[in-house]
């Protein structure tokens, strides 16, 4: 009885002053919602709890030993030679209280009682303390004394406890997003960011981005690497950037006097002049950027393909949606955000853009997806191109029965790029045909492609040298089906 009780008060200690203010604290700092936990997850929390229990059990649990010493005189100073103070004093008898082990001296109430009988030390208190009392009685000095080892048990305490609370988070990724948050605060705001409107056409943006304009400059991406600005009539082509091997440039967007892109890692923004340049973000890959008024949003794959947002500046990253996001569009002031849901069905979600409401558009597989008037386009199944009415619930209609690369919609006809292989992303030659696919597919152009781009009047794409590697931007024109680099 009197174990259990020793036992049970330890445990009621341990559950009040440790488990219970870290389990806060992982919550109201991390967000962890415990309850939200599924059944294996509570199995984990609960074994280290147990875990816990049983170590400072193990360590703080009532115990008496016996040390020879020829006297009790000179006792007290040599106790008190080891960090230890004495609280109560009476004849063969002192009650000590370590000064070592903060803070859990005081959580446990530690202290060792010390009876002098017969040529003999009996000890009774805490197991831990009991111990190093022991070897100080016997003239040595234990490693338990000094202050290296009470914050390594400090640190081991915090490492267990938190480490089933955070089993499946990215410690060093939140690290790094809240450092990255912060660095942005400072940076000051700068002018030209007036922007109301997209910073690029979907379209474009599920074909790499390689093309965006205003009304005034159309920007593209020559050979991967090399980025240019020209005019409307694809004259004047000045070179932002001319480089013969690096990493690669995509993901291209406006937003008032300044181009966004990707470059790796790598957020970027330049002025159109190329006079500034910033790097915005740098701390994973980015894809299916888009870019809506004062936020960018995008998939991130360092967090398994999940949703994030950021303002303008690089600044409030944050996370929108969990979960292998396959696809991102955006239309007025929804994303459309393609994922499998927690059964497990592959489904397409409407999203406002706080992130606050979300319903199912579409249960099917979907990437590349345009939002035209009352439809939906989409890469499906198989990699075939097919069609949806908006909320009808109808079955998917089957527009291109071959596994399509590439596509787009542009003055109201449909272009797209088969696969050149089984492997590889490229597409092999151009087609047009109807929205519906009723008509026999015209084939303008027999090159290797990467992307289809709209671009006002014109139609670009990006022709790959299937020898050298290297790729140009090519003009096309739809009605004869002749194309010129640019």
């Amino acid at each position: 009885m009197k174990r259990f009780k020793d036992w049970s008060h330890i445990v009621l200690k341990s559950t009040v002053f440790l488990v219970i203010p870290i389990a806060l604290f992982m919550h109201f700092y991390y967000g962890i919602r415990f309850l939200e936990a599924d059944a294996l997850q509570w199995i984990v929390y609960l074994l280290y709890i147990l875990l816990i229990y049983r170590w400072t059990i193990d360590i703080y649990r009532t115990i008496q030993k016996k040390v020879e010493v020829q006297s009790f005189s000179g006792l007290e100073q040599l106790i008190t030679k080891y960090k230890w103070k004495v609280v109560e004093r009476r004849a063969h008898r002192l009650i000590v209280r370590p000064r070592f082990d903060f803070p859990f001296n005081k959580l446990f109430d530690g202290k060792v009682e010390v009876i002098y009988a017969n040529q003999q030390i009996t000890m009774i208190g805490q197991k831990y303390y009991v111990d190093v009392l022991k070897n100080n009685l016997q003239g040595k000095n234990s490693f338990a004394n000094g202050k290296i080892v009470t914050g390594l048990k400090i640190a081991f305490v915090l490492f267990i406890l938190a480490a089933p609370v955070l089993q499946g988070r990215n410690l060093v990724w939140e690290w790094k997003v809240y450092q990255h948050n912060a660095d942005a605060q400072s940076v000051s705001e700068i002018s030209g960011l007036n922007h109301s409107g997209l910073g690029n056409t979907v379209e474009n943006t599920n074909n790499y981005g390689y093309a965006v304009e205003n009304e005034d400059h159309v920007f593209y991406v020559e050979d991967n690497l090399n980025l240019i600005r020209t005019n409307q009539s694809f004259e004047q082509k000045t070179y932002l950037s001319n480089q013969t091997q690096g990493i690669g440039i995509d993901e291209l967007n406006i937003v008032g006097e300044w181009l966004y892109y990707t470059r790796g890692e790598e957020l970027i923004r330049r002025r159109f002049d190329g006079s500034e340049r910033e790097i915005i973000y740098n701390l994973s890959y980015l894809s299916d950027i888009h870019i809506y008024e004062n936020w960018i949003y995008f998939i991130n794959f360092n967090e398994d393909s999940a949703l994030y947002k950021m303002d303008l500046n690089g600044g409030q990253l944050q996370k929108m949606m969990d979960g292998e996001i396959q696809d991102l569009a955006l239309y007025g002031e929804f994303l459309y955000v393609s994922h499998q849901n927690e059964a497990g069905q592959s489904v397409v979600e409407r999203m406002t853009l706080d992130g606050q409401y979300t319903d199912v558009v579409l249960e099917a597989p979907a990437r590349a997806l345009v939002k035209r008037e009352d439809e939906y386009y989409y890469v499906g199944e198989n990699d075939r191109l097919y069609r949806n009415q908006l909320n009808s619930g109808t079955h998917p209609e089957l527009i291109i029965d071959e596994r399509v690369a590439y596509y787009t919609i542009h003055e109201n006809q449909l272009y797209y790029s088969p696969y050149q292989a089984e492997i590889g992303h490229e597409g092999k030659g151009v087609y047009q045909t109807d929205l519906i696919g009723t008509e026999p597919a015209r084939k303008l152009s027999d090159d290797t492609i990467e992307g289809l781009f709209k671009i006002k009047g014109a139609l670009l794409y990006n022709a790959v040298n299937e020898q050298s590697g290297e790729s140009t931007m090519q003009q096309l024109d739809t009605e004869t089906g002749e194309s010129k680099t640019l």
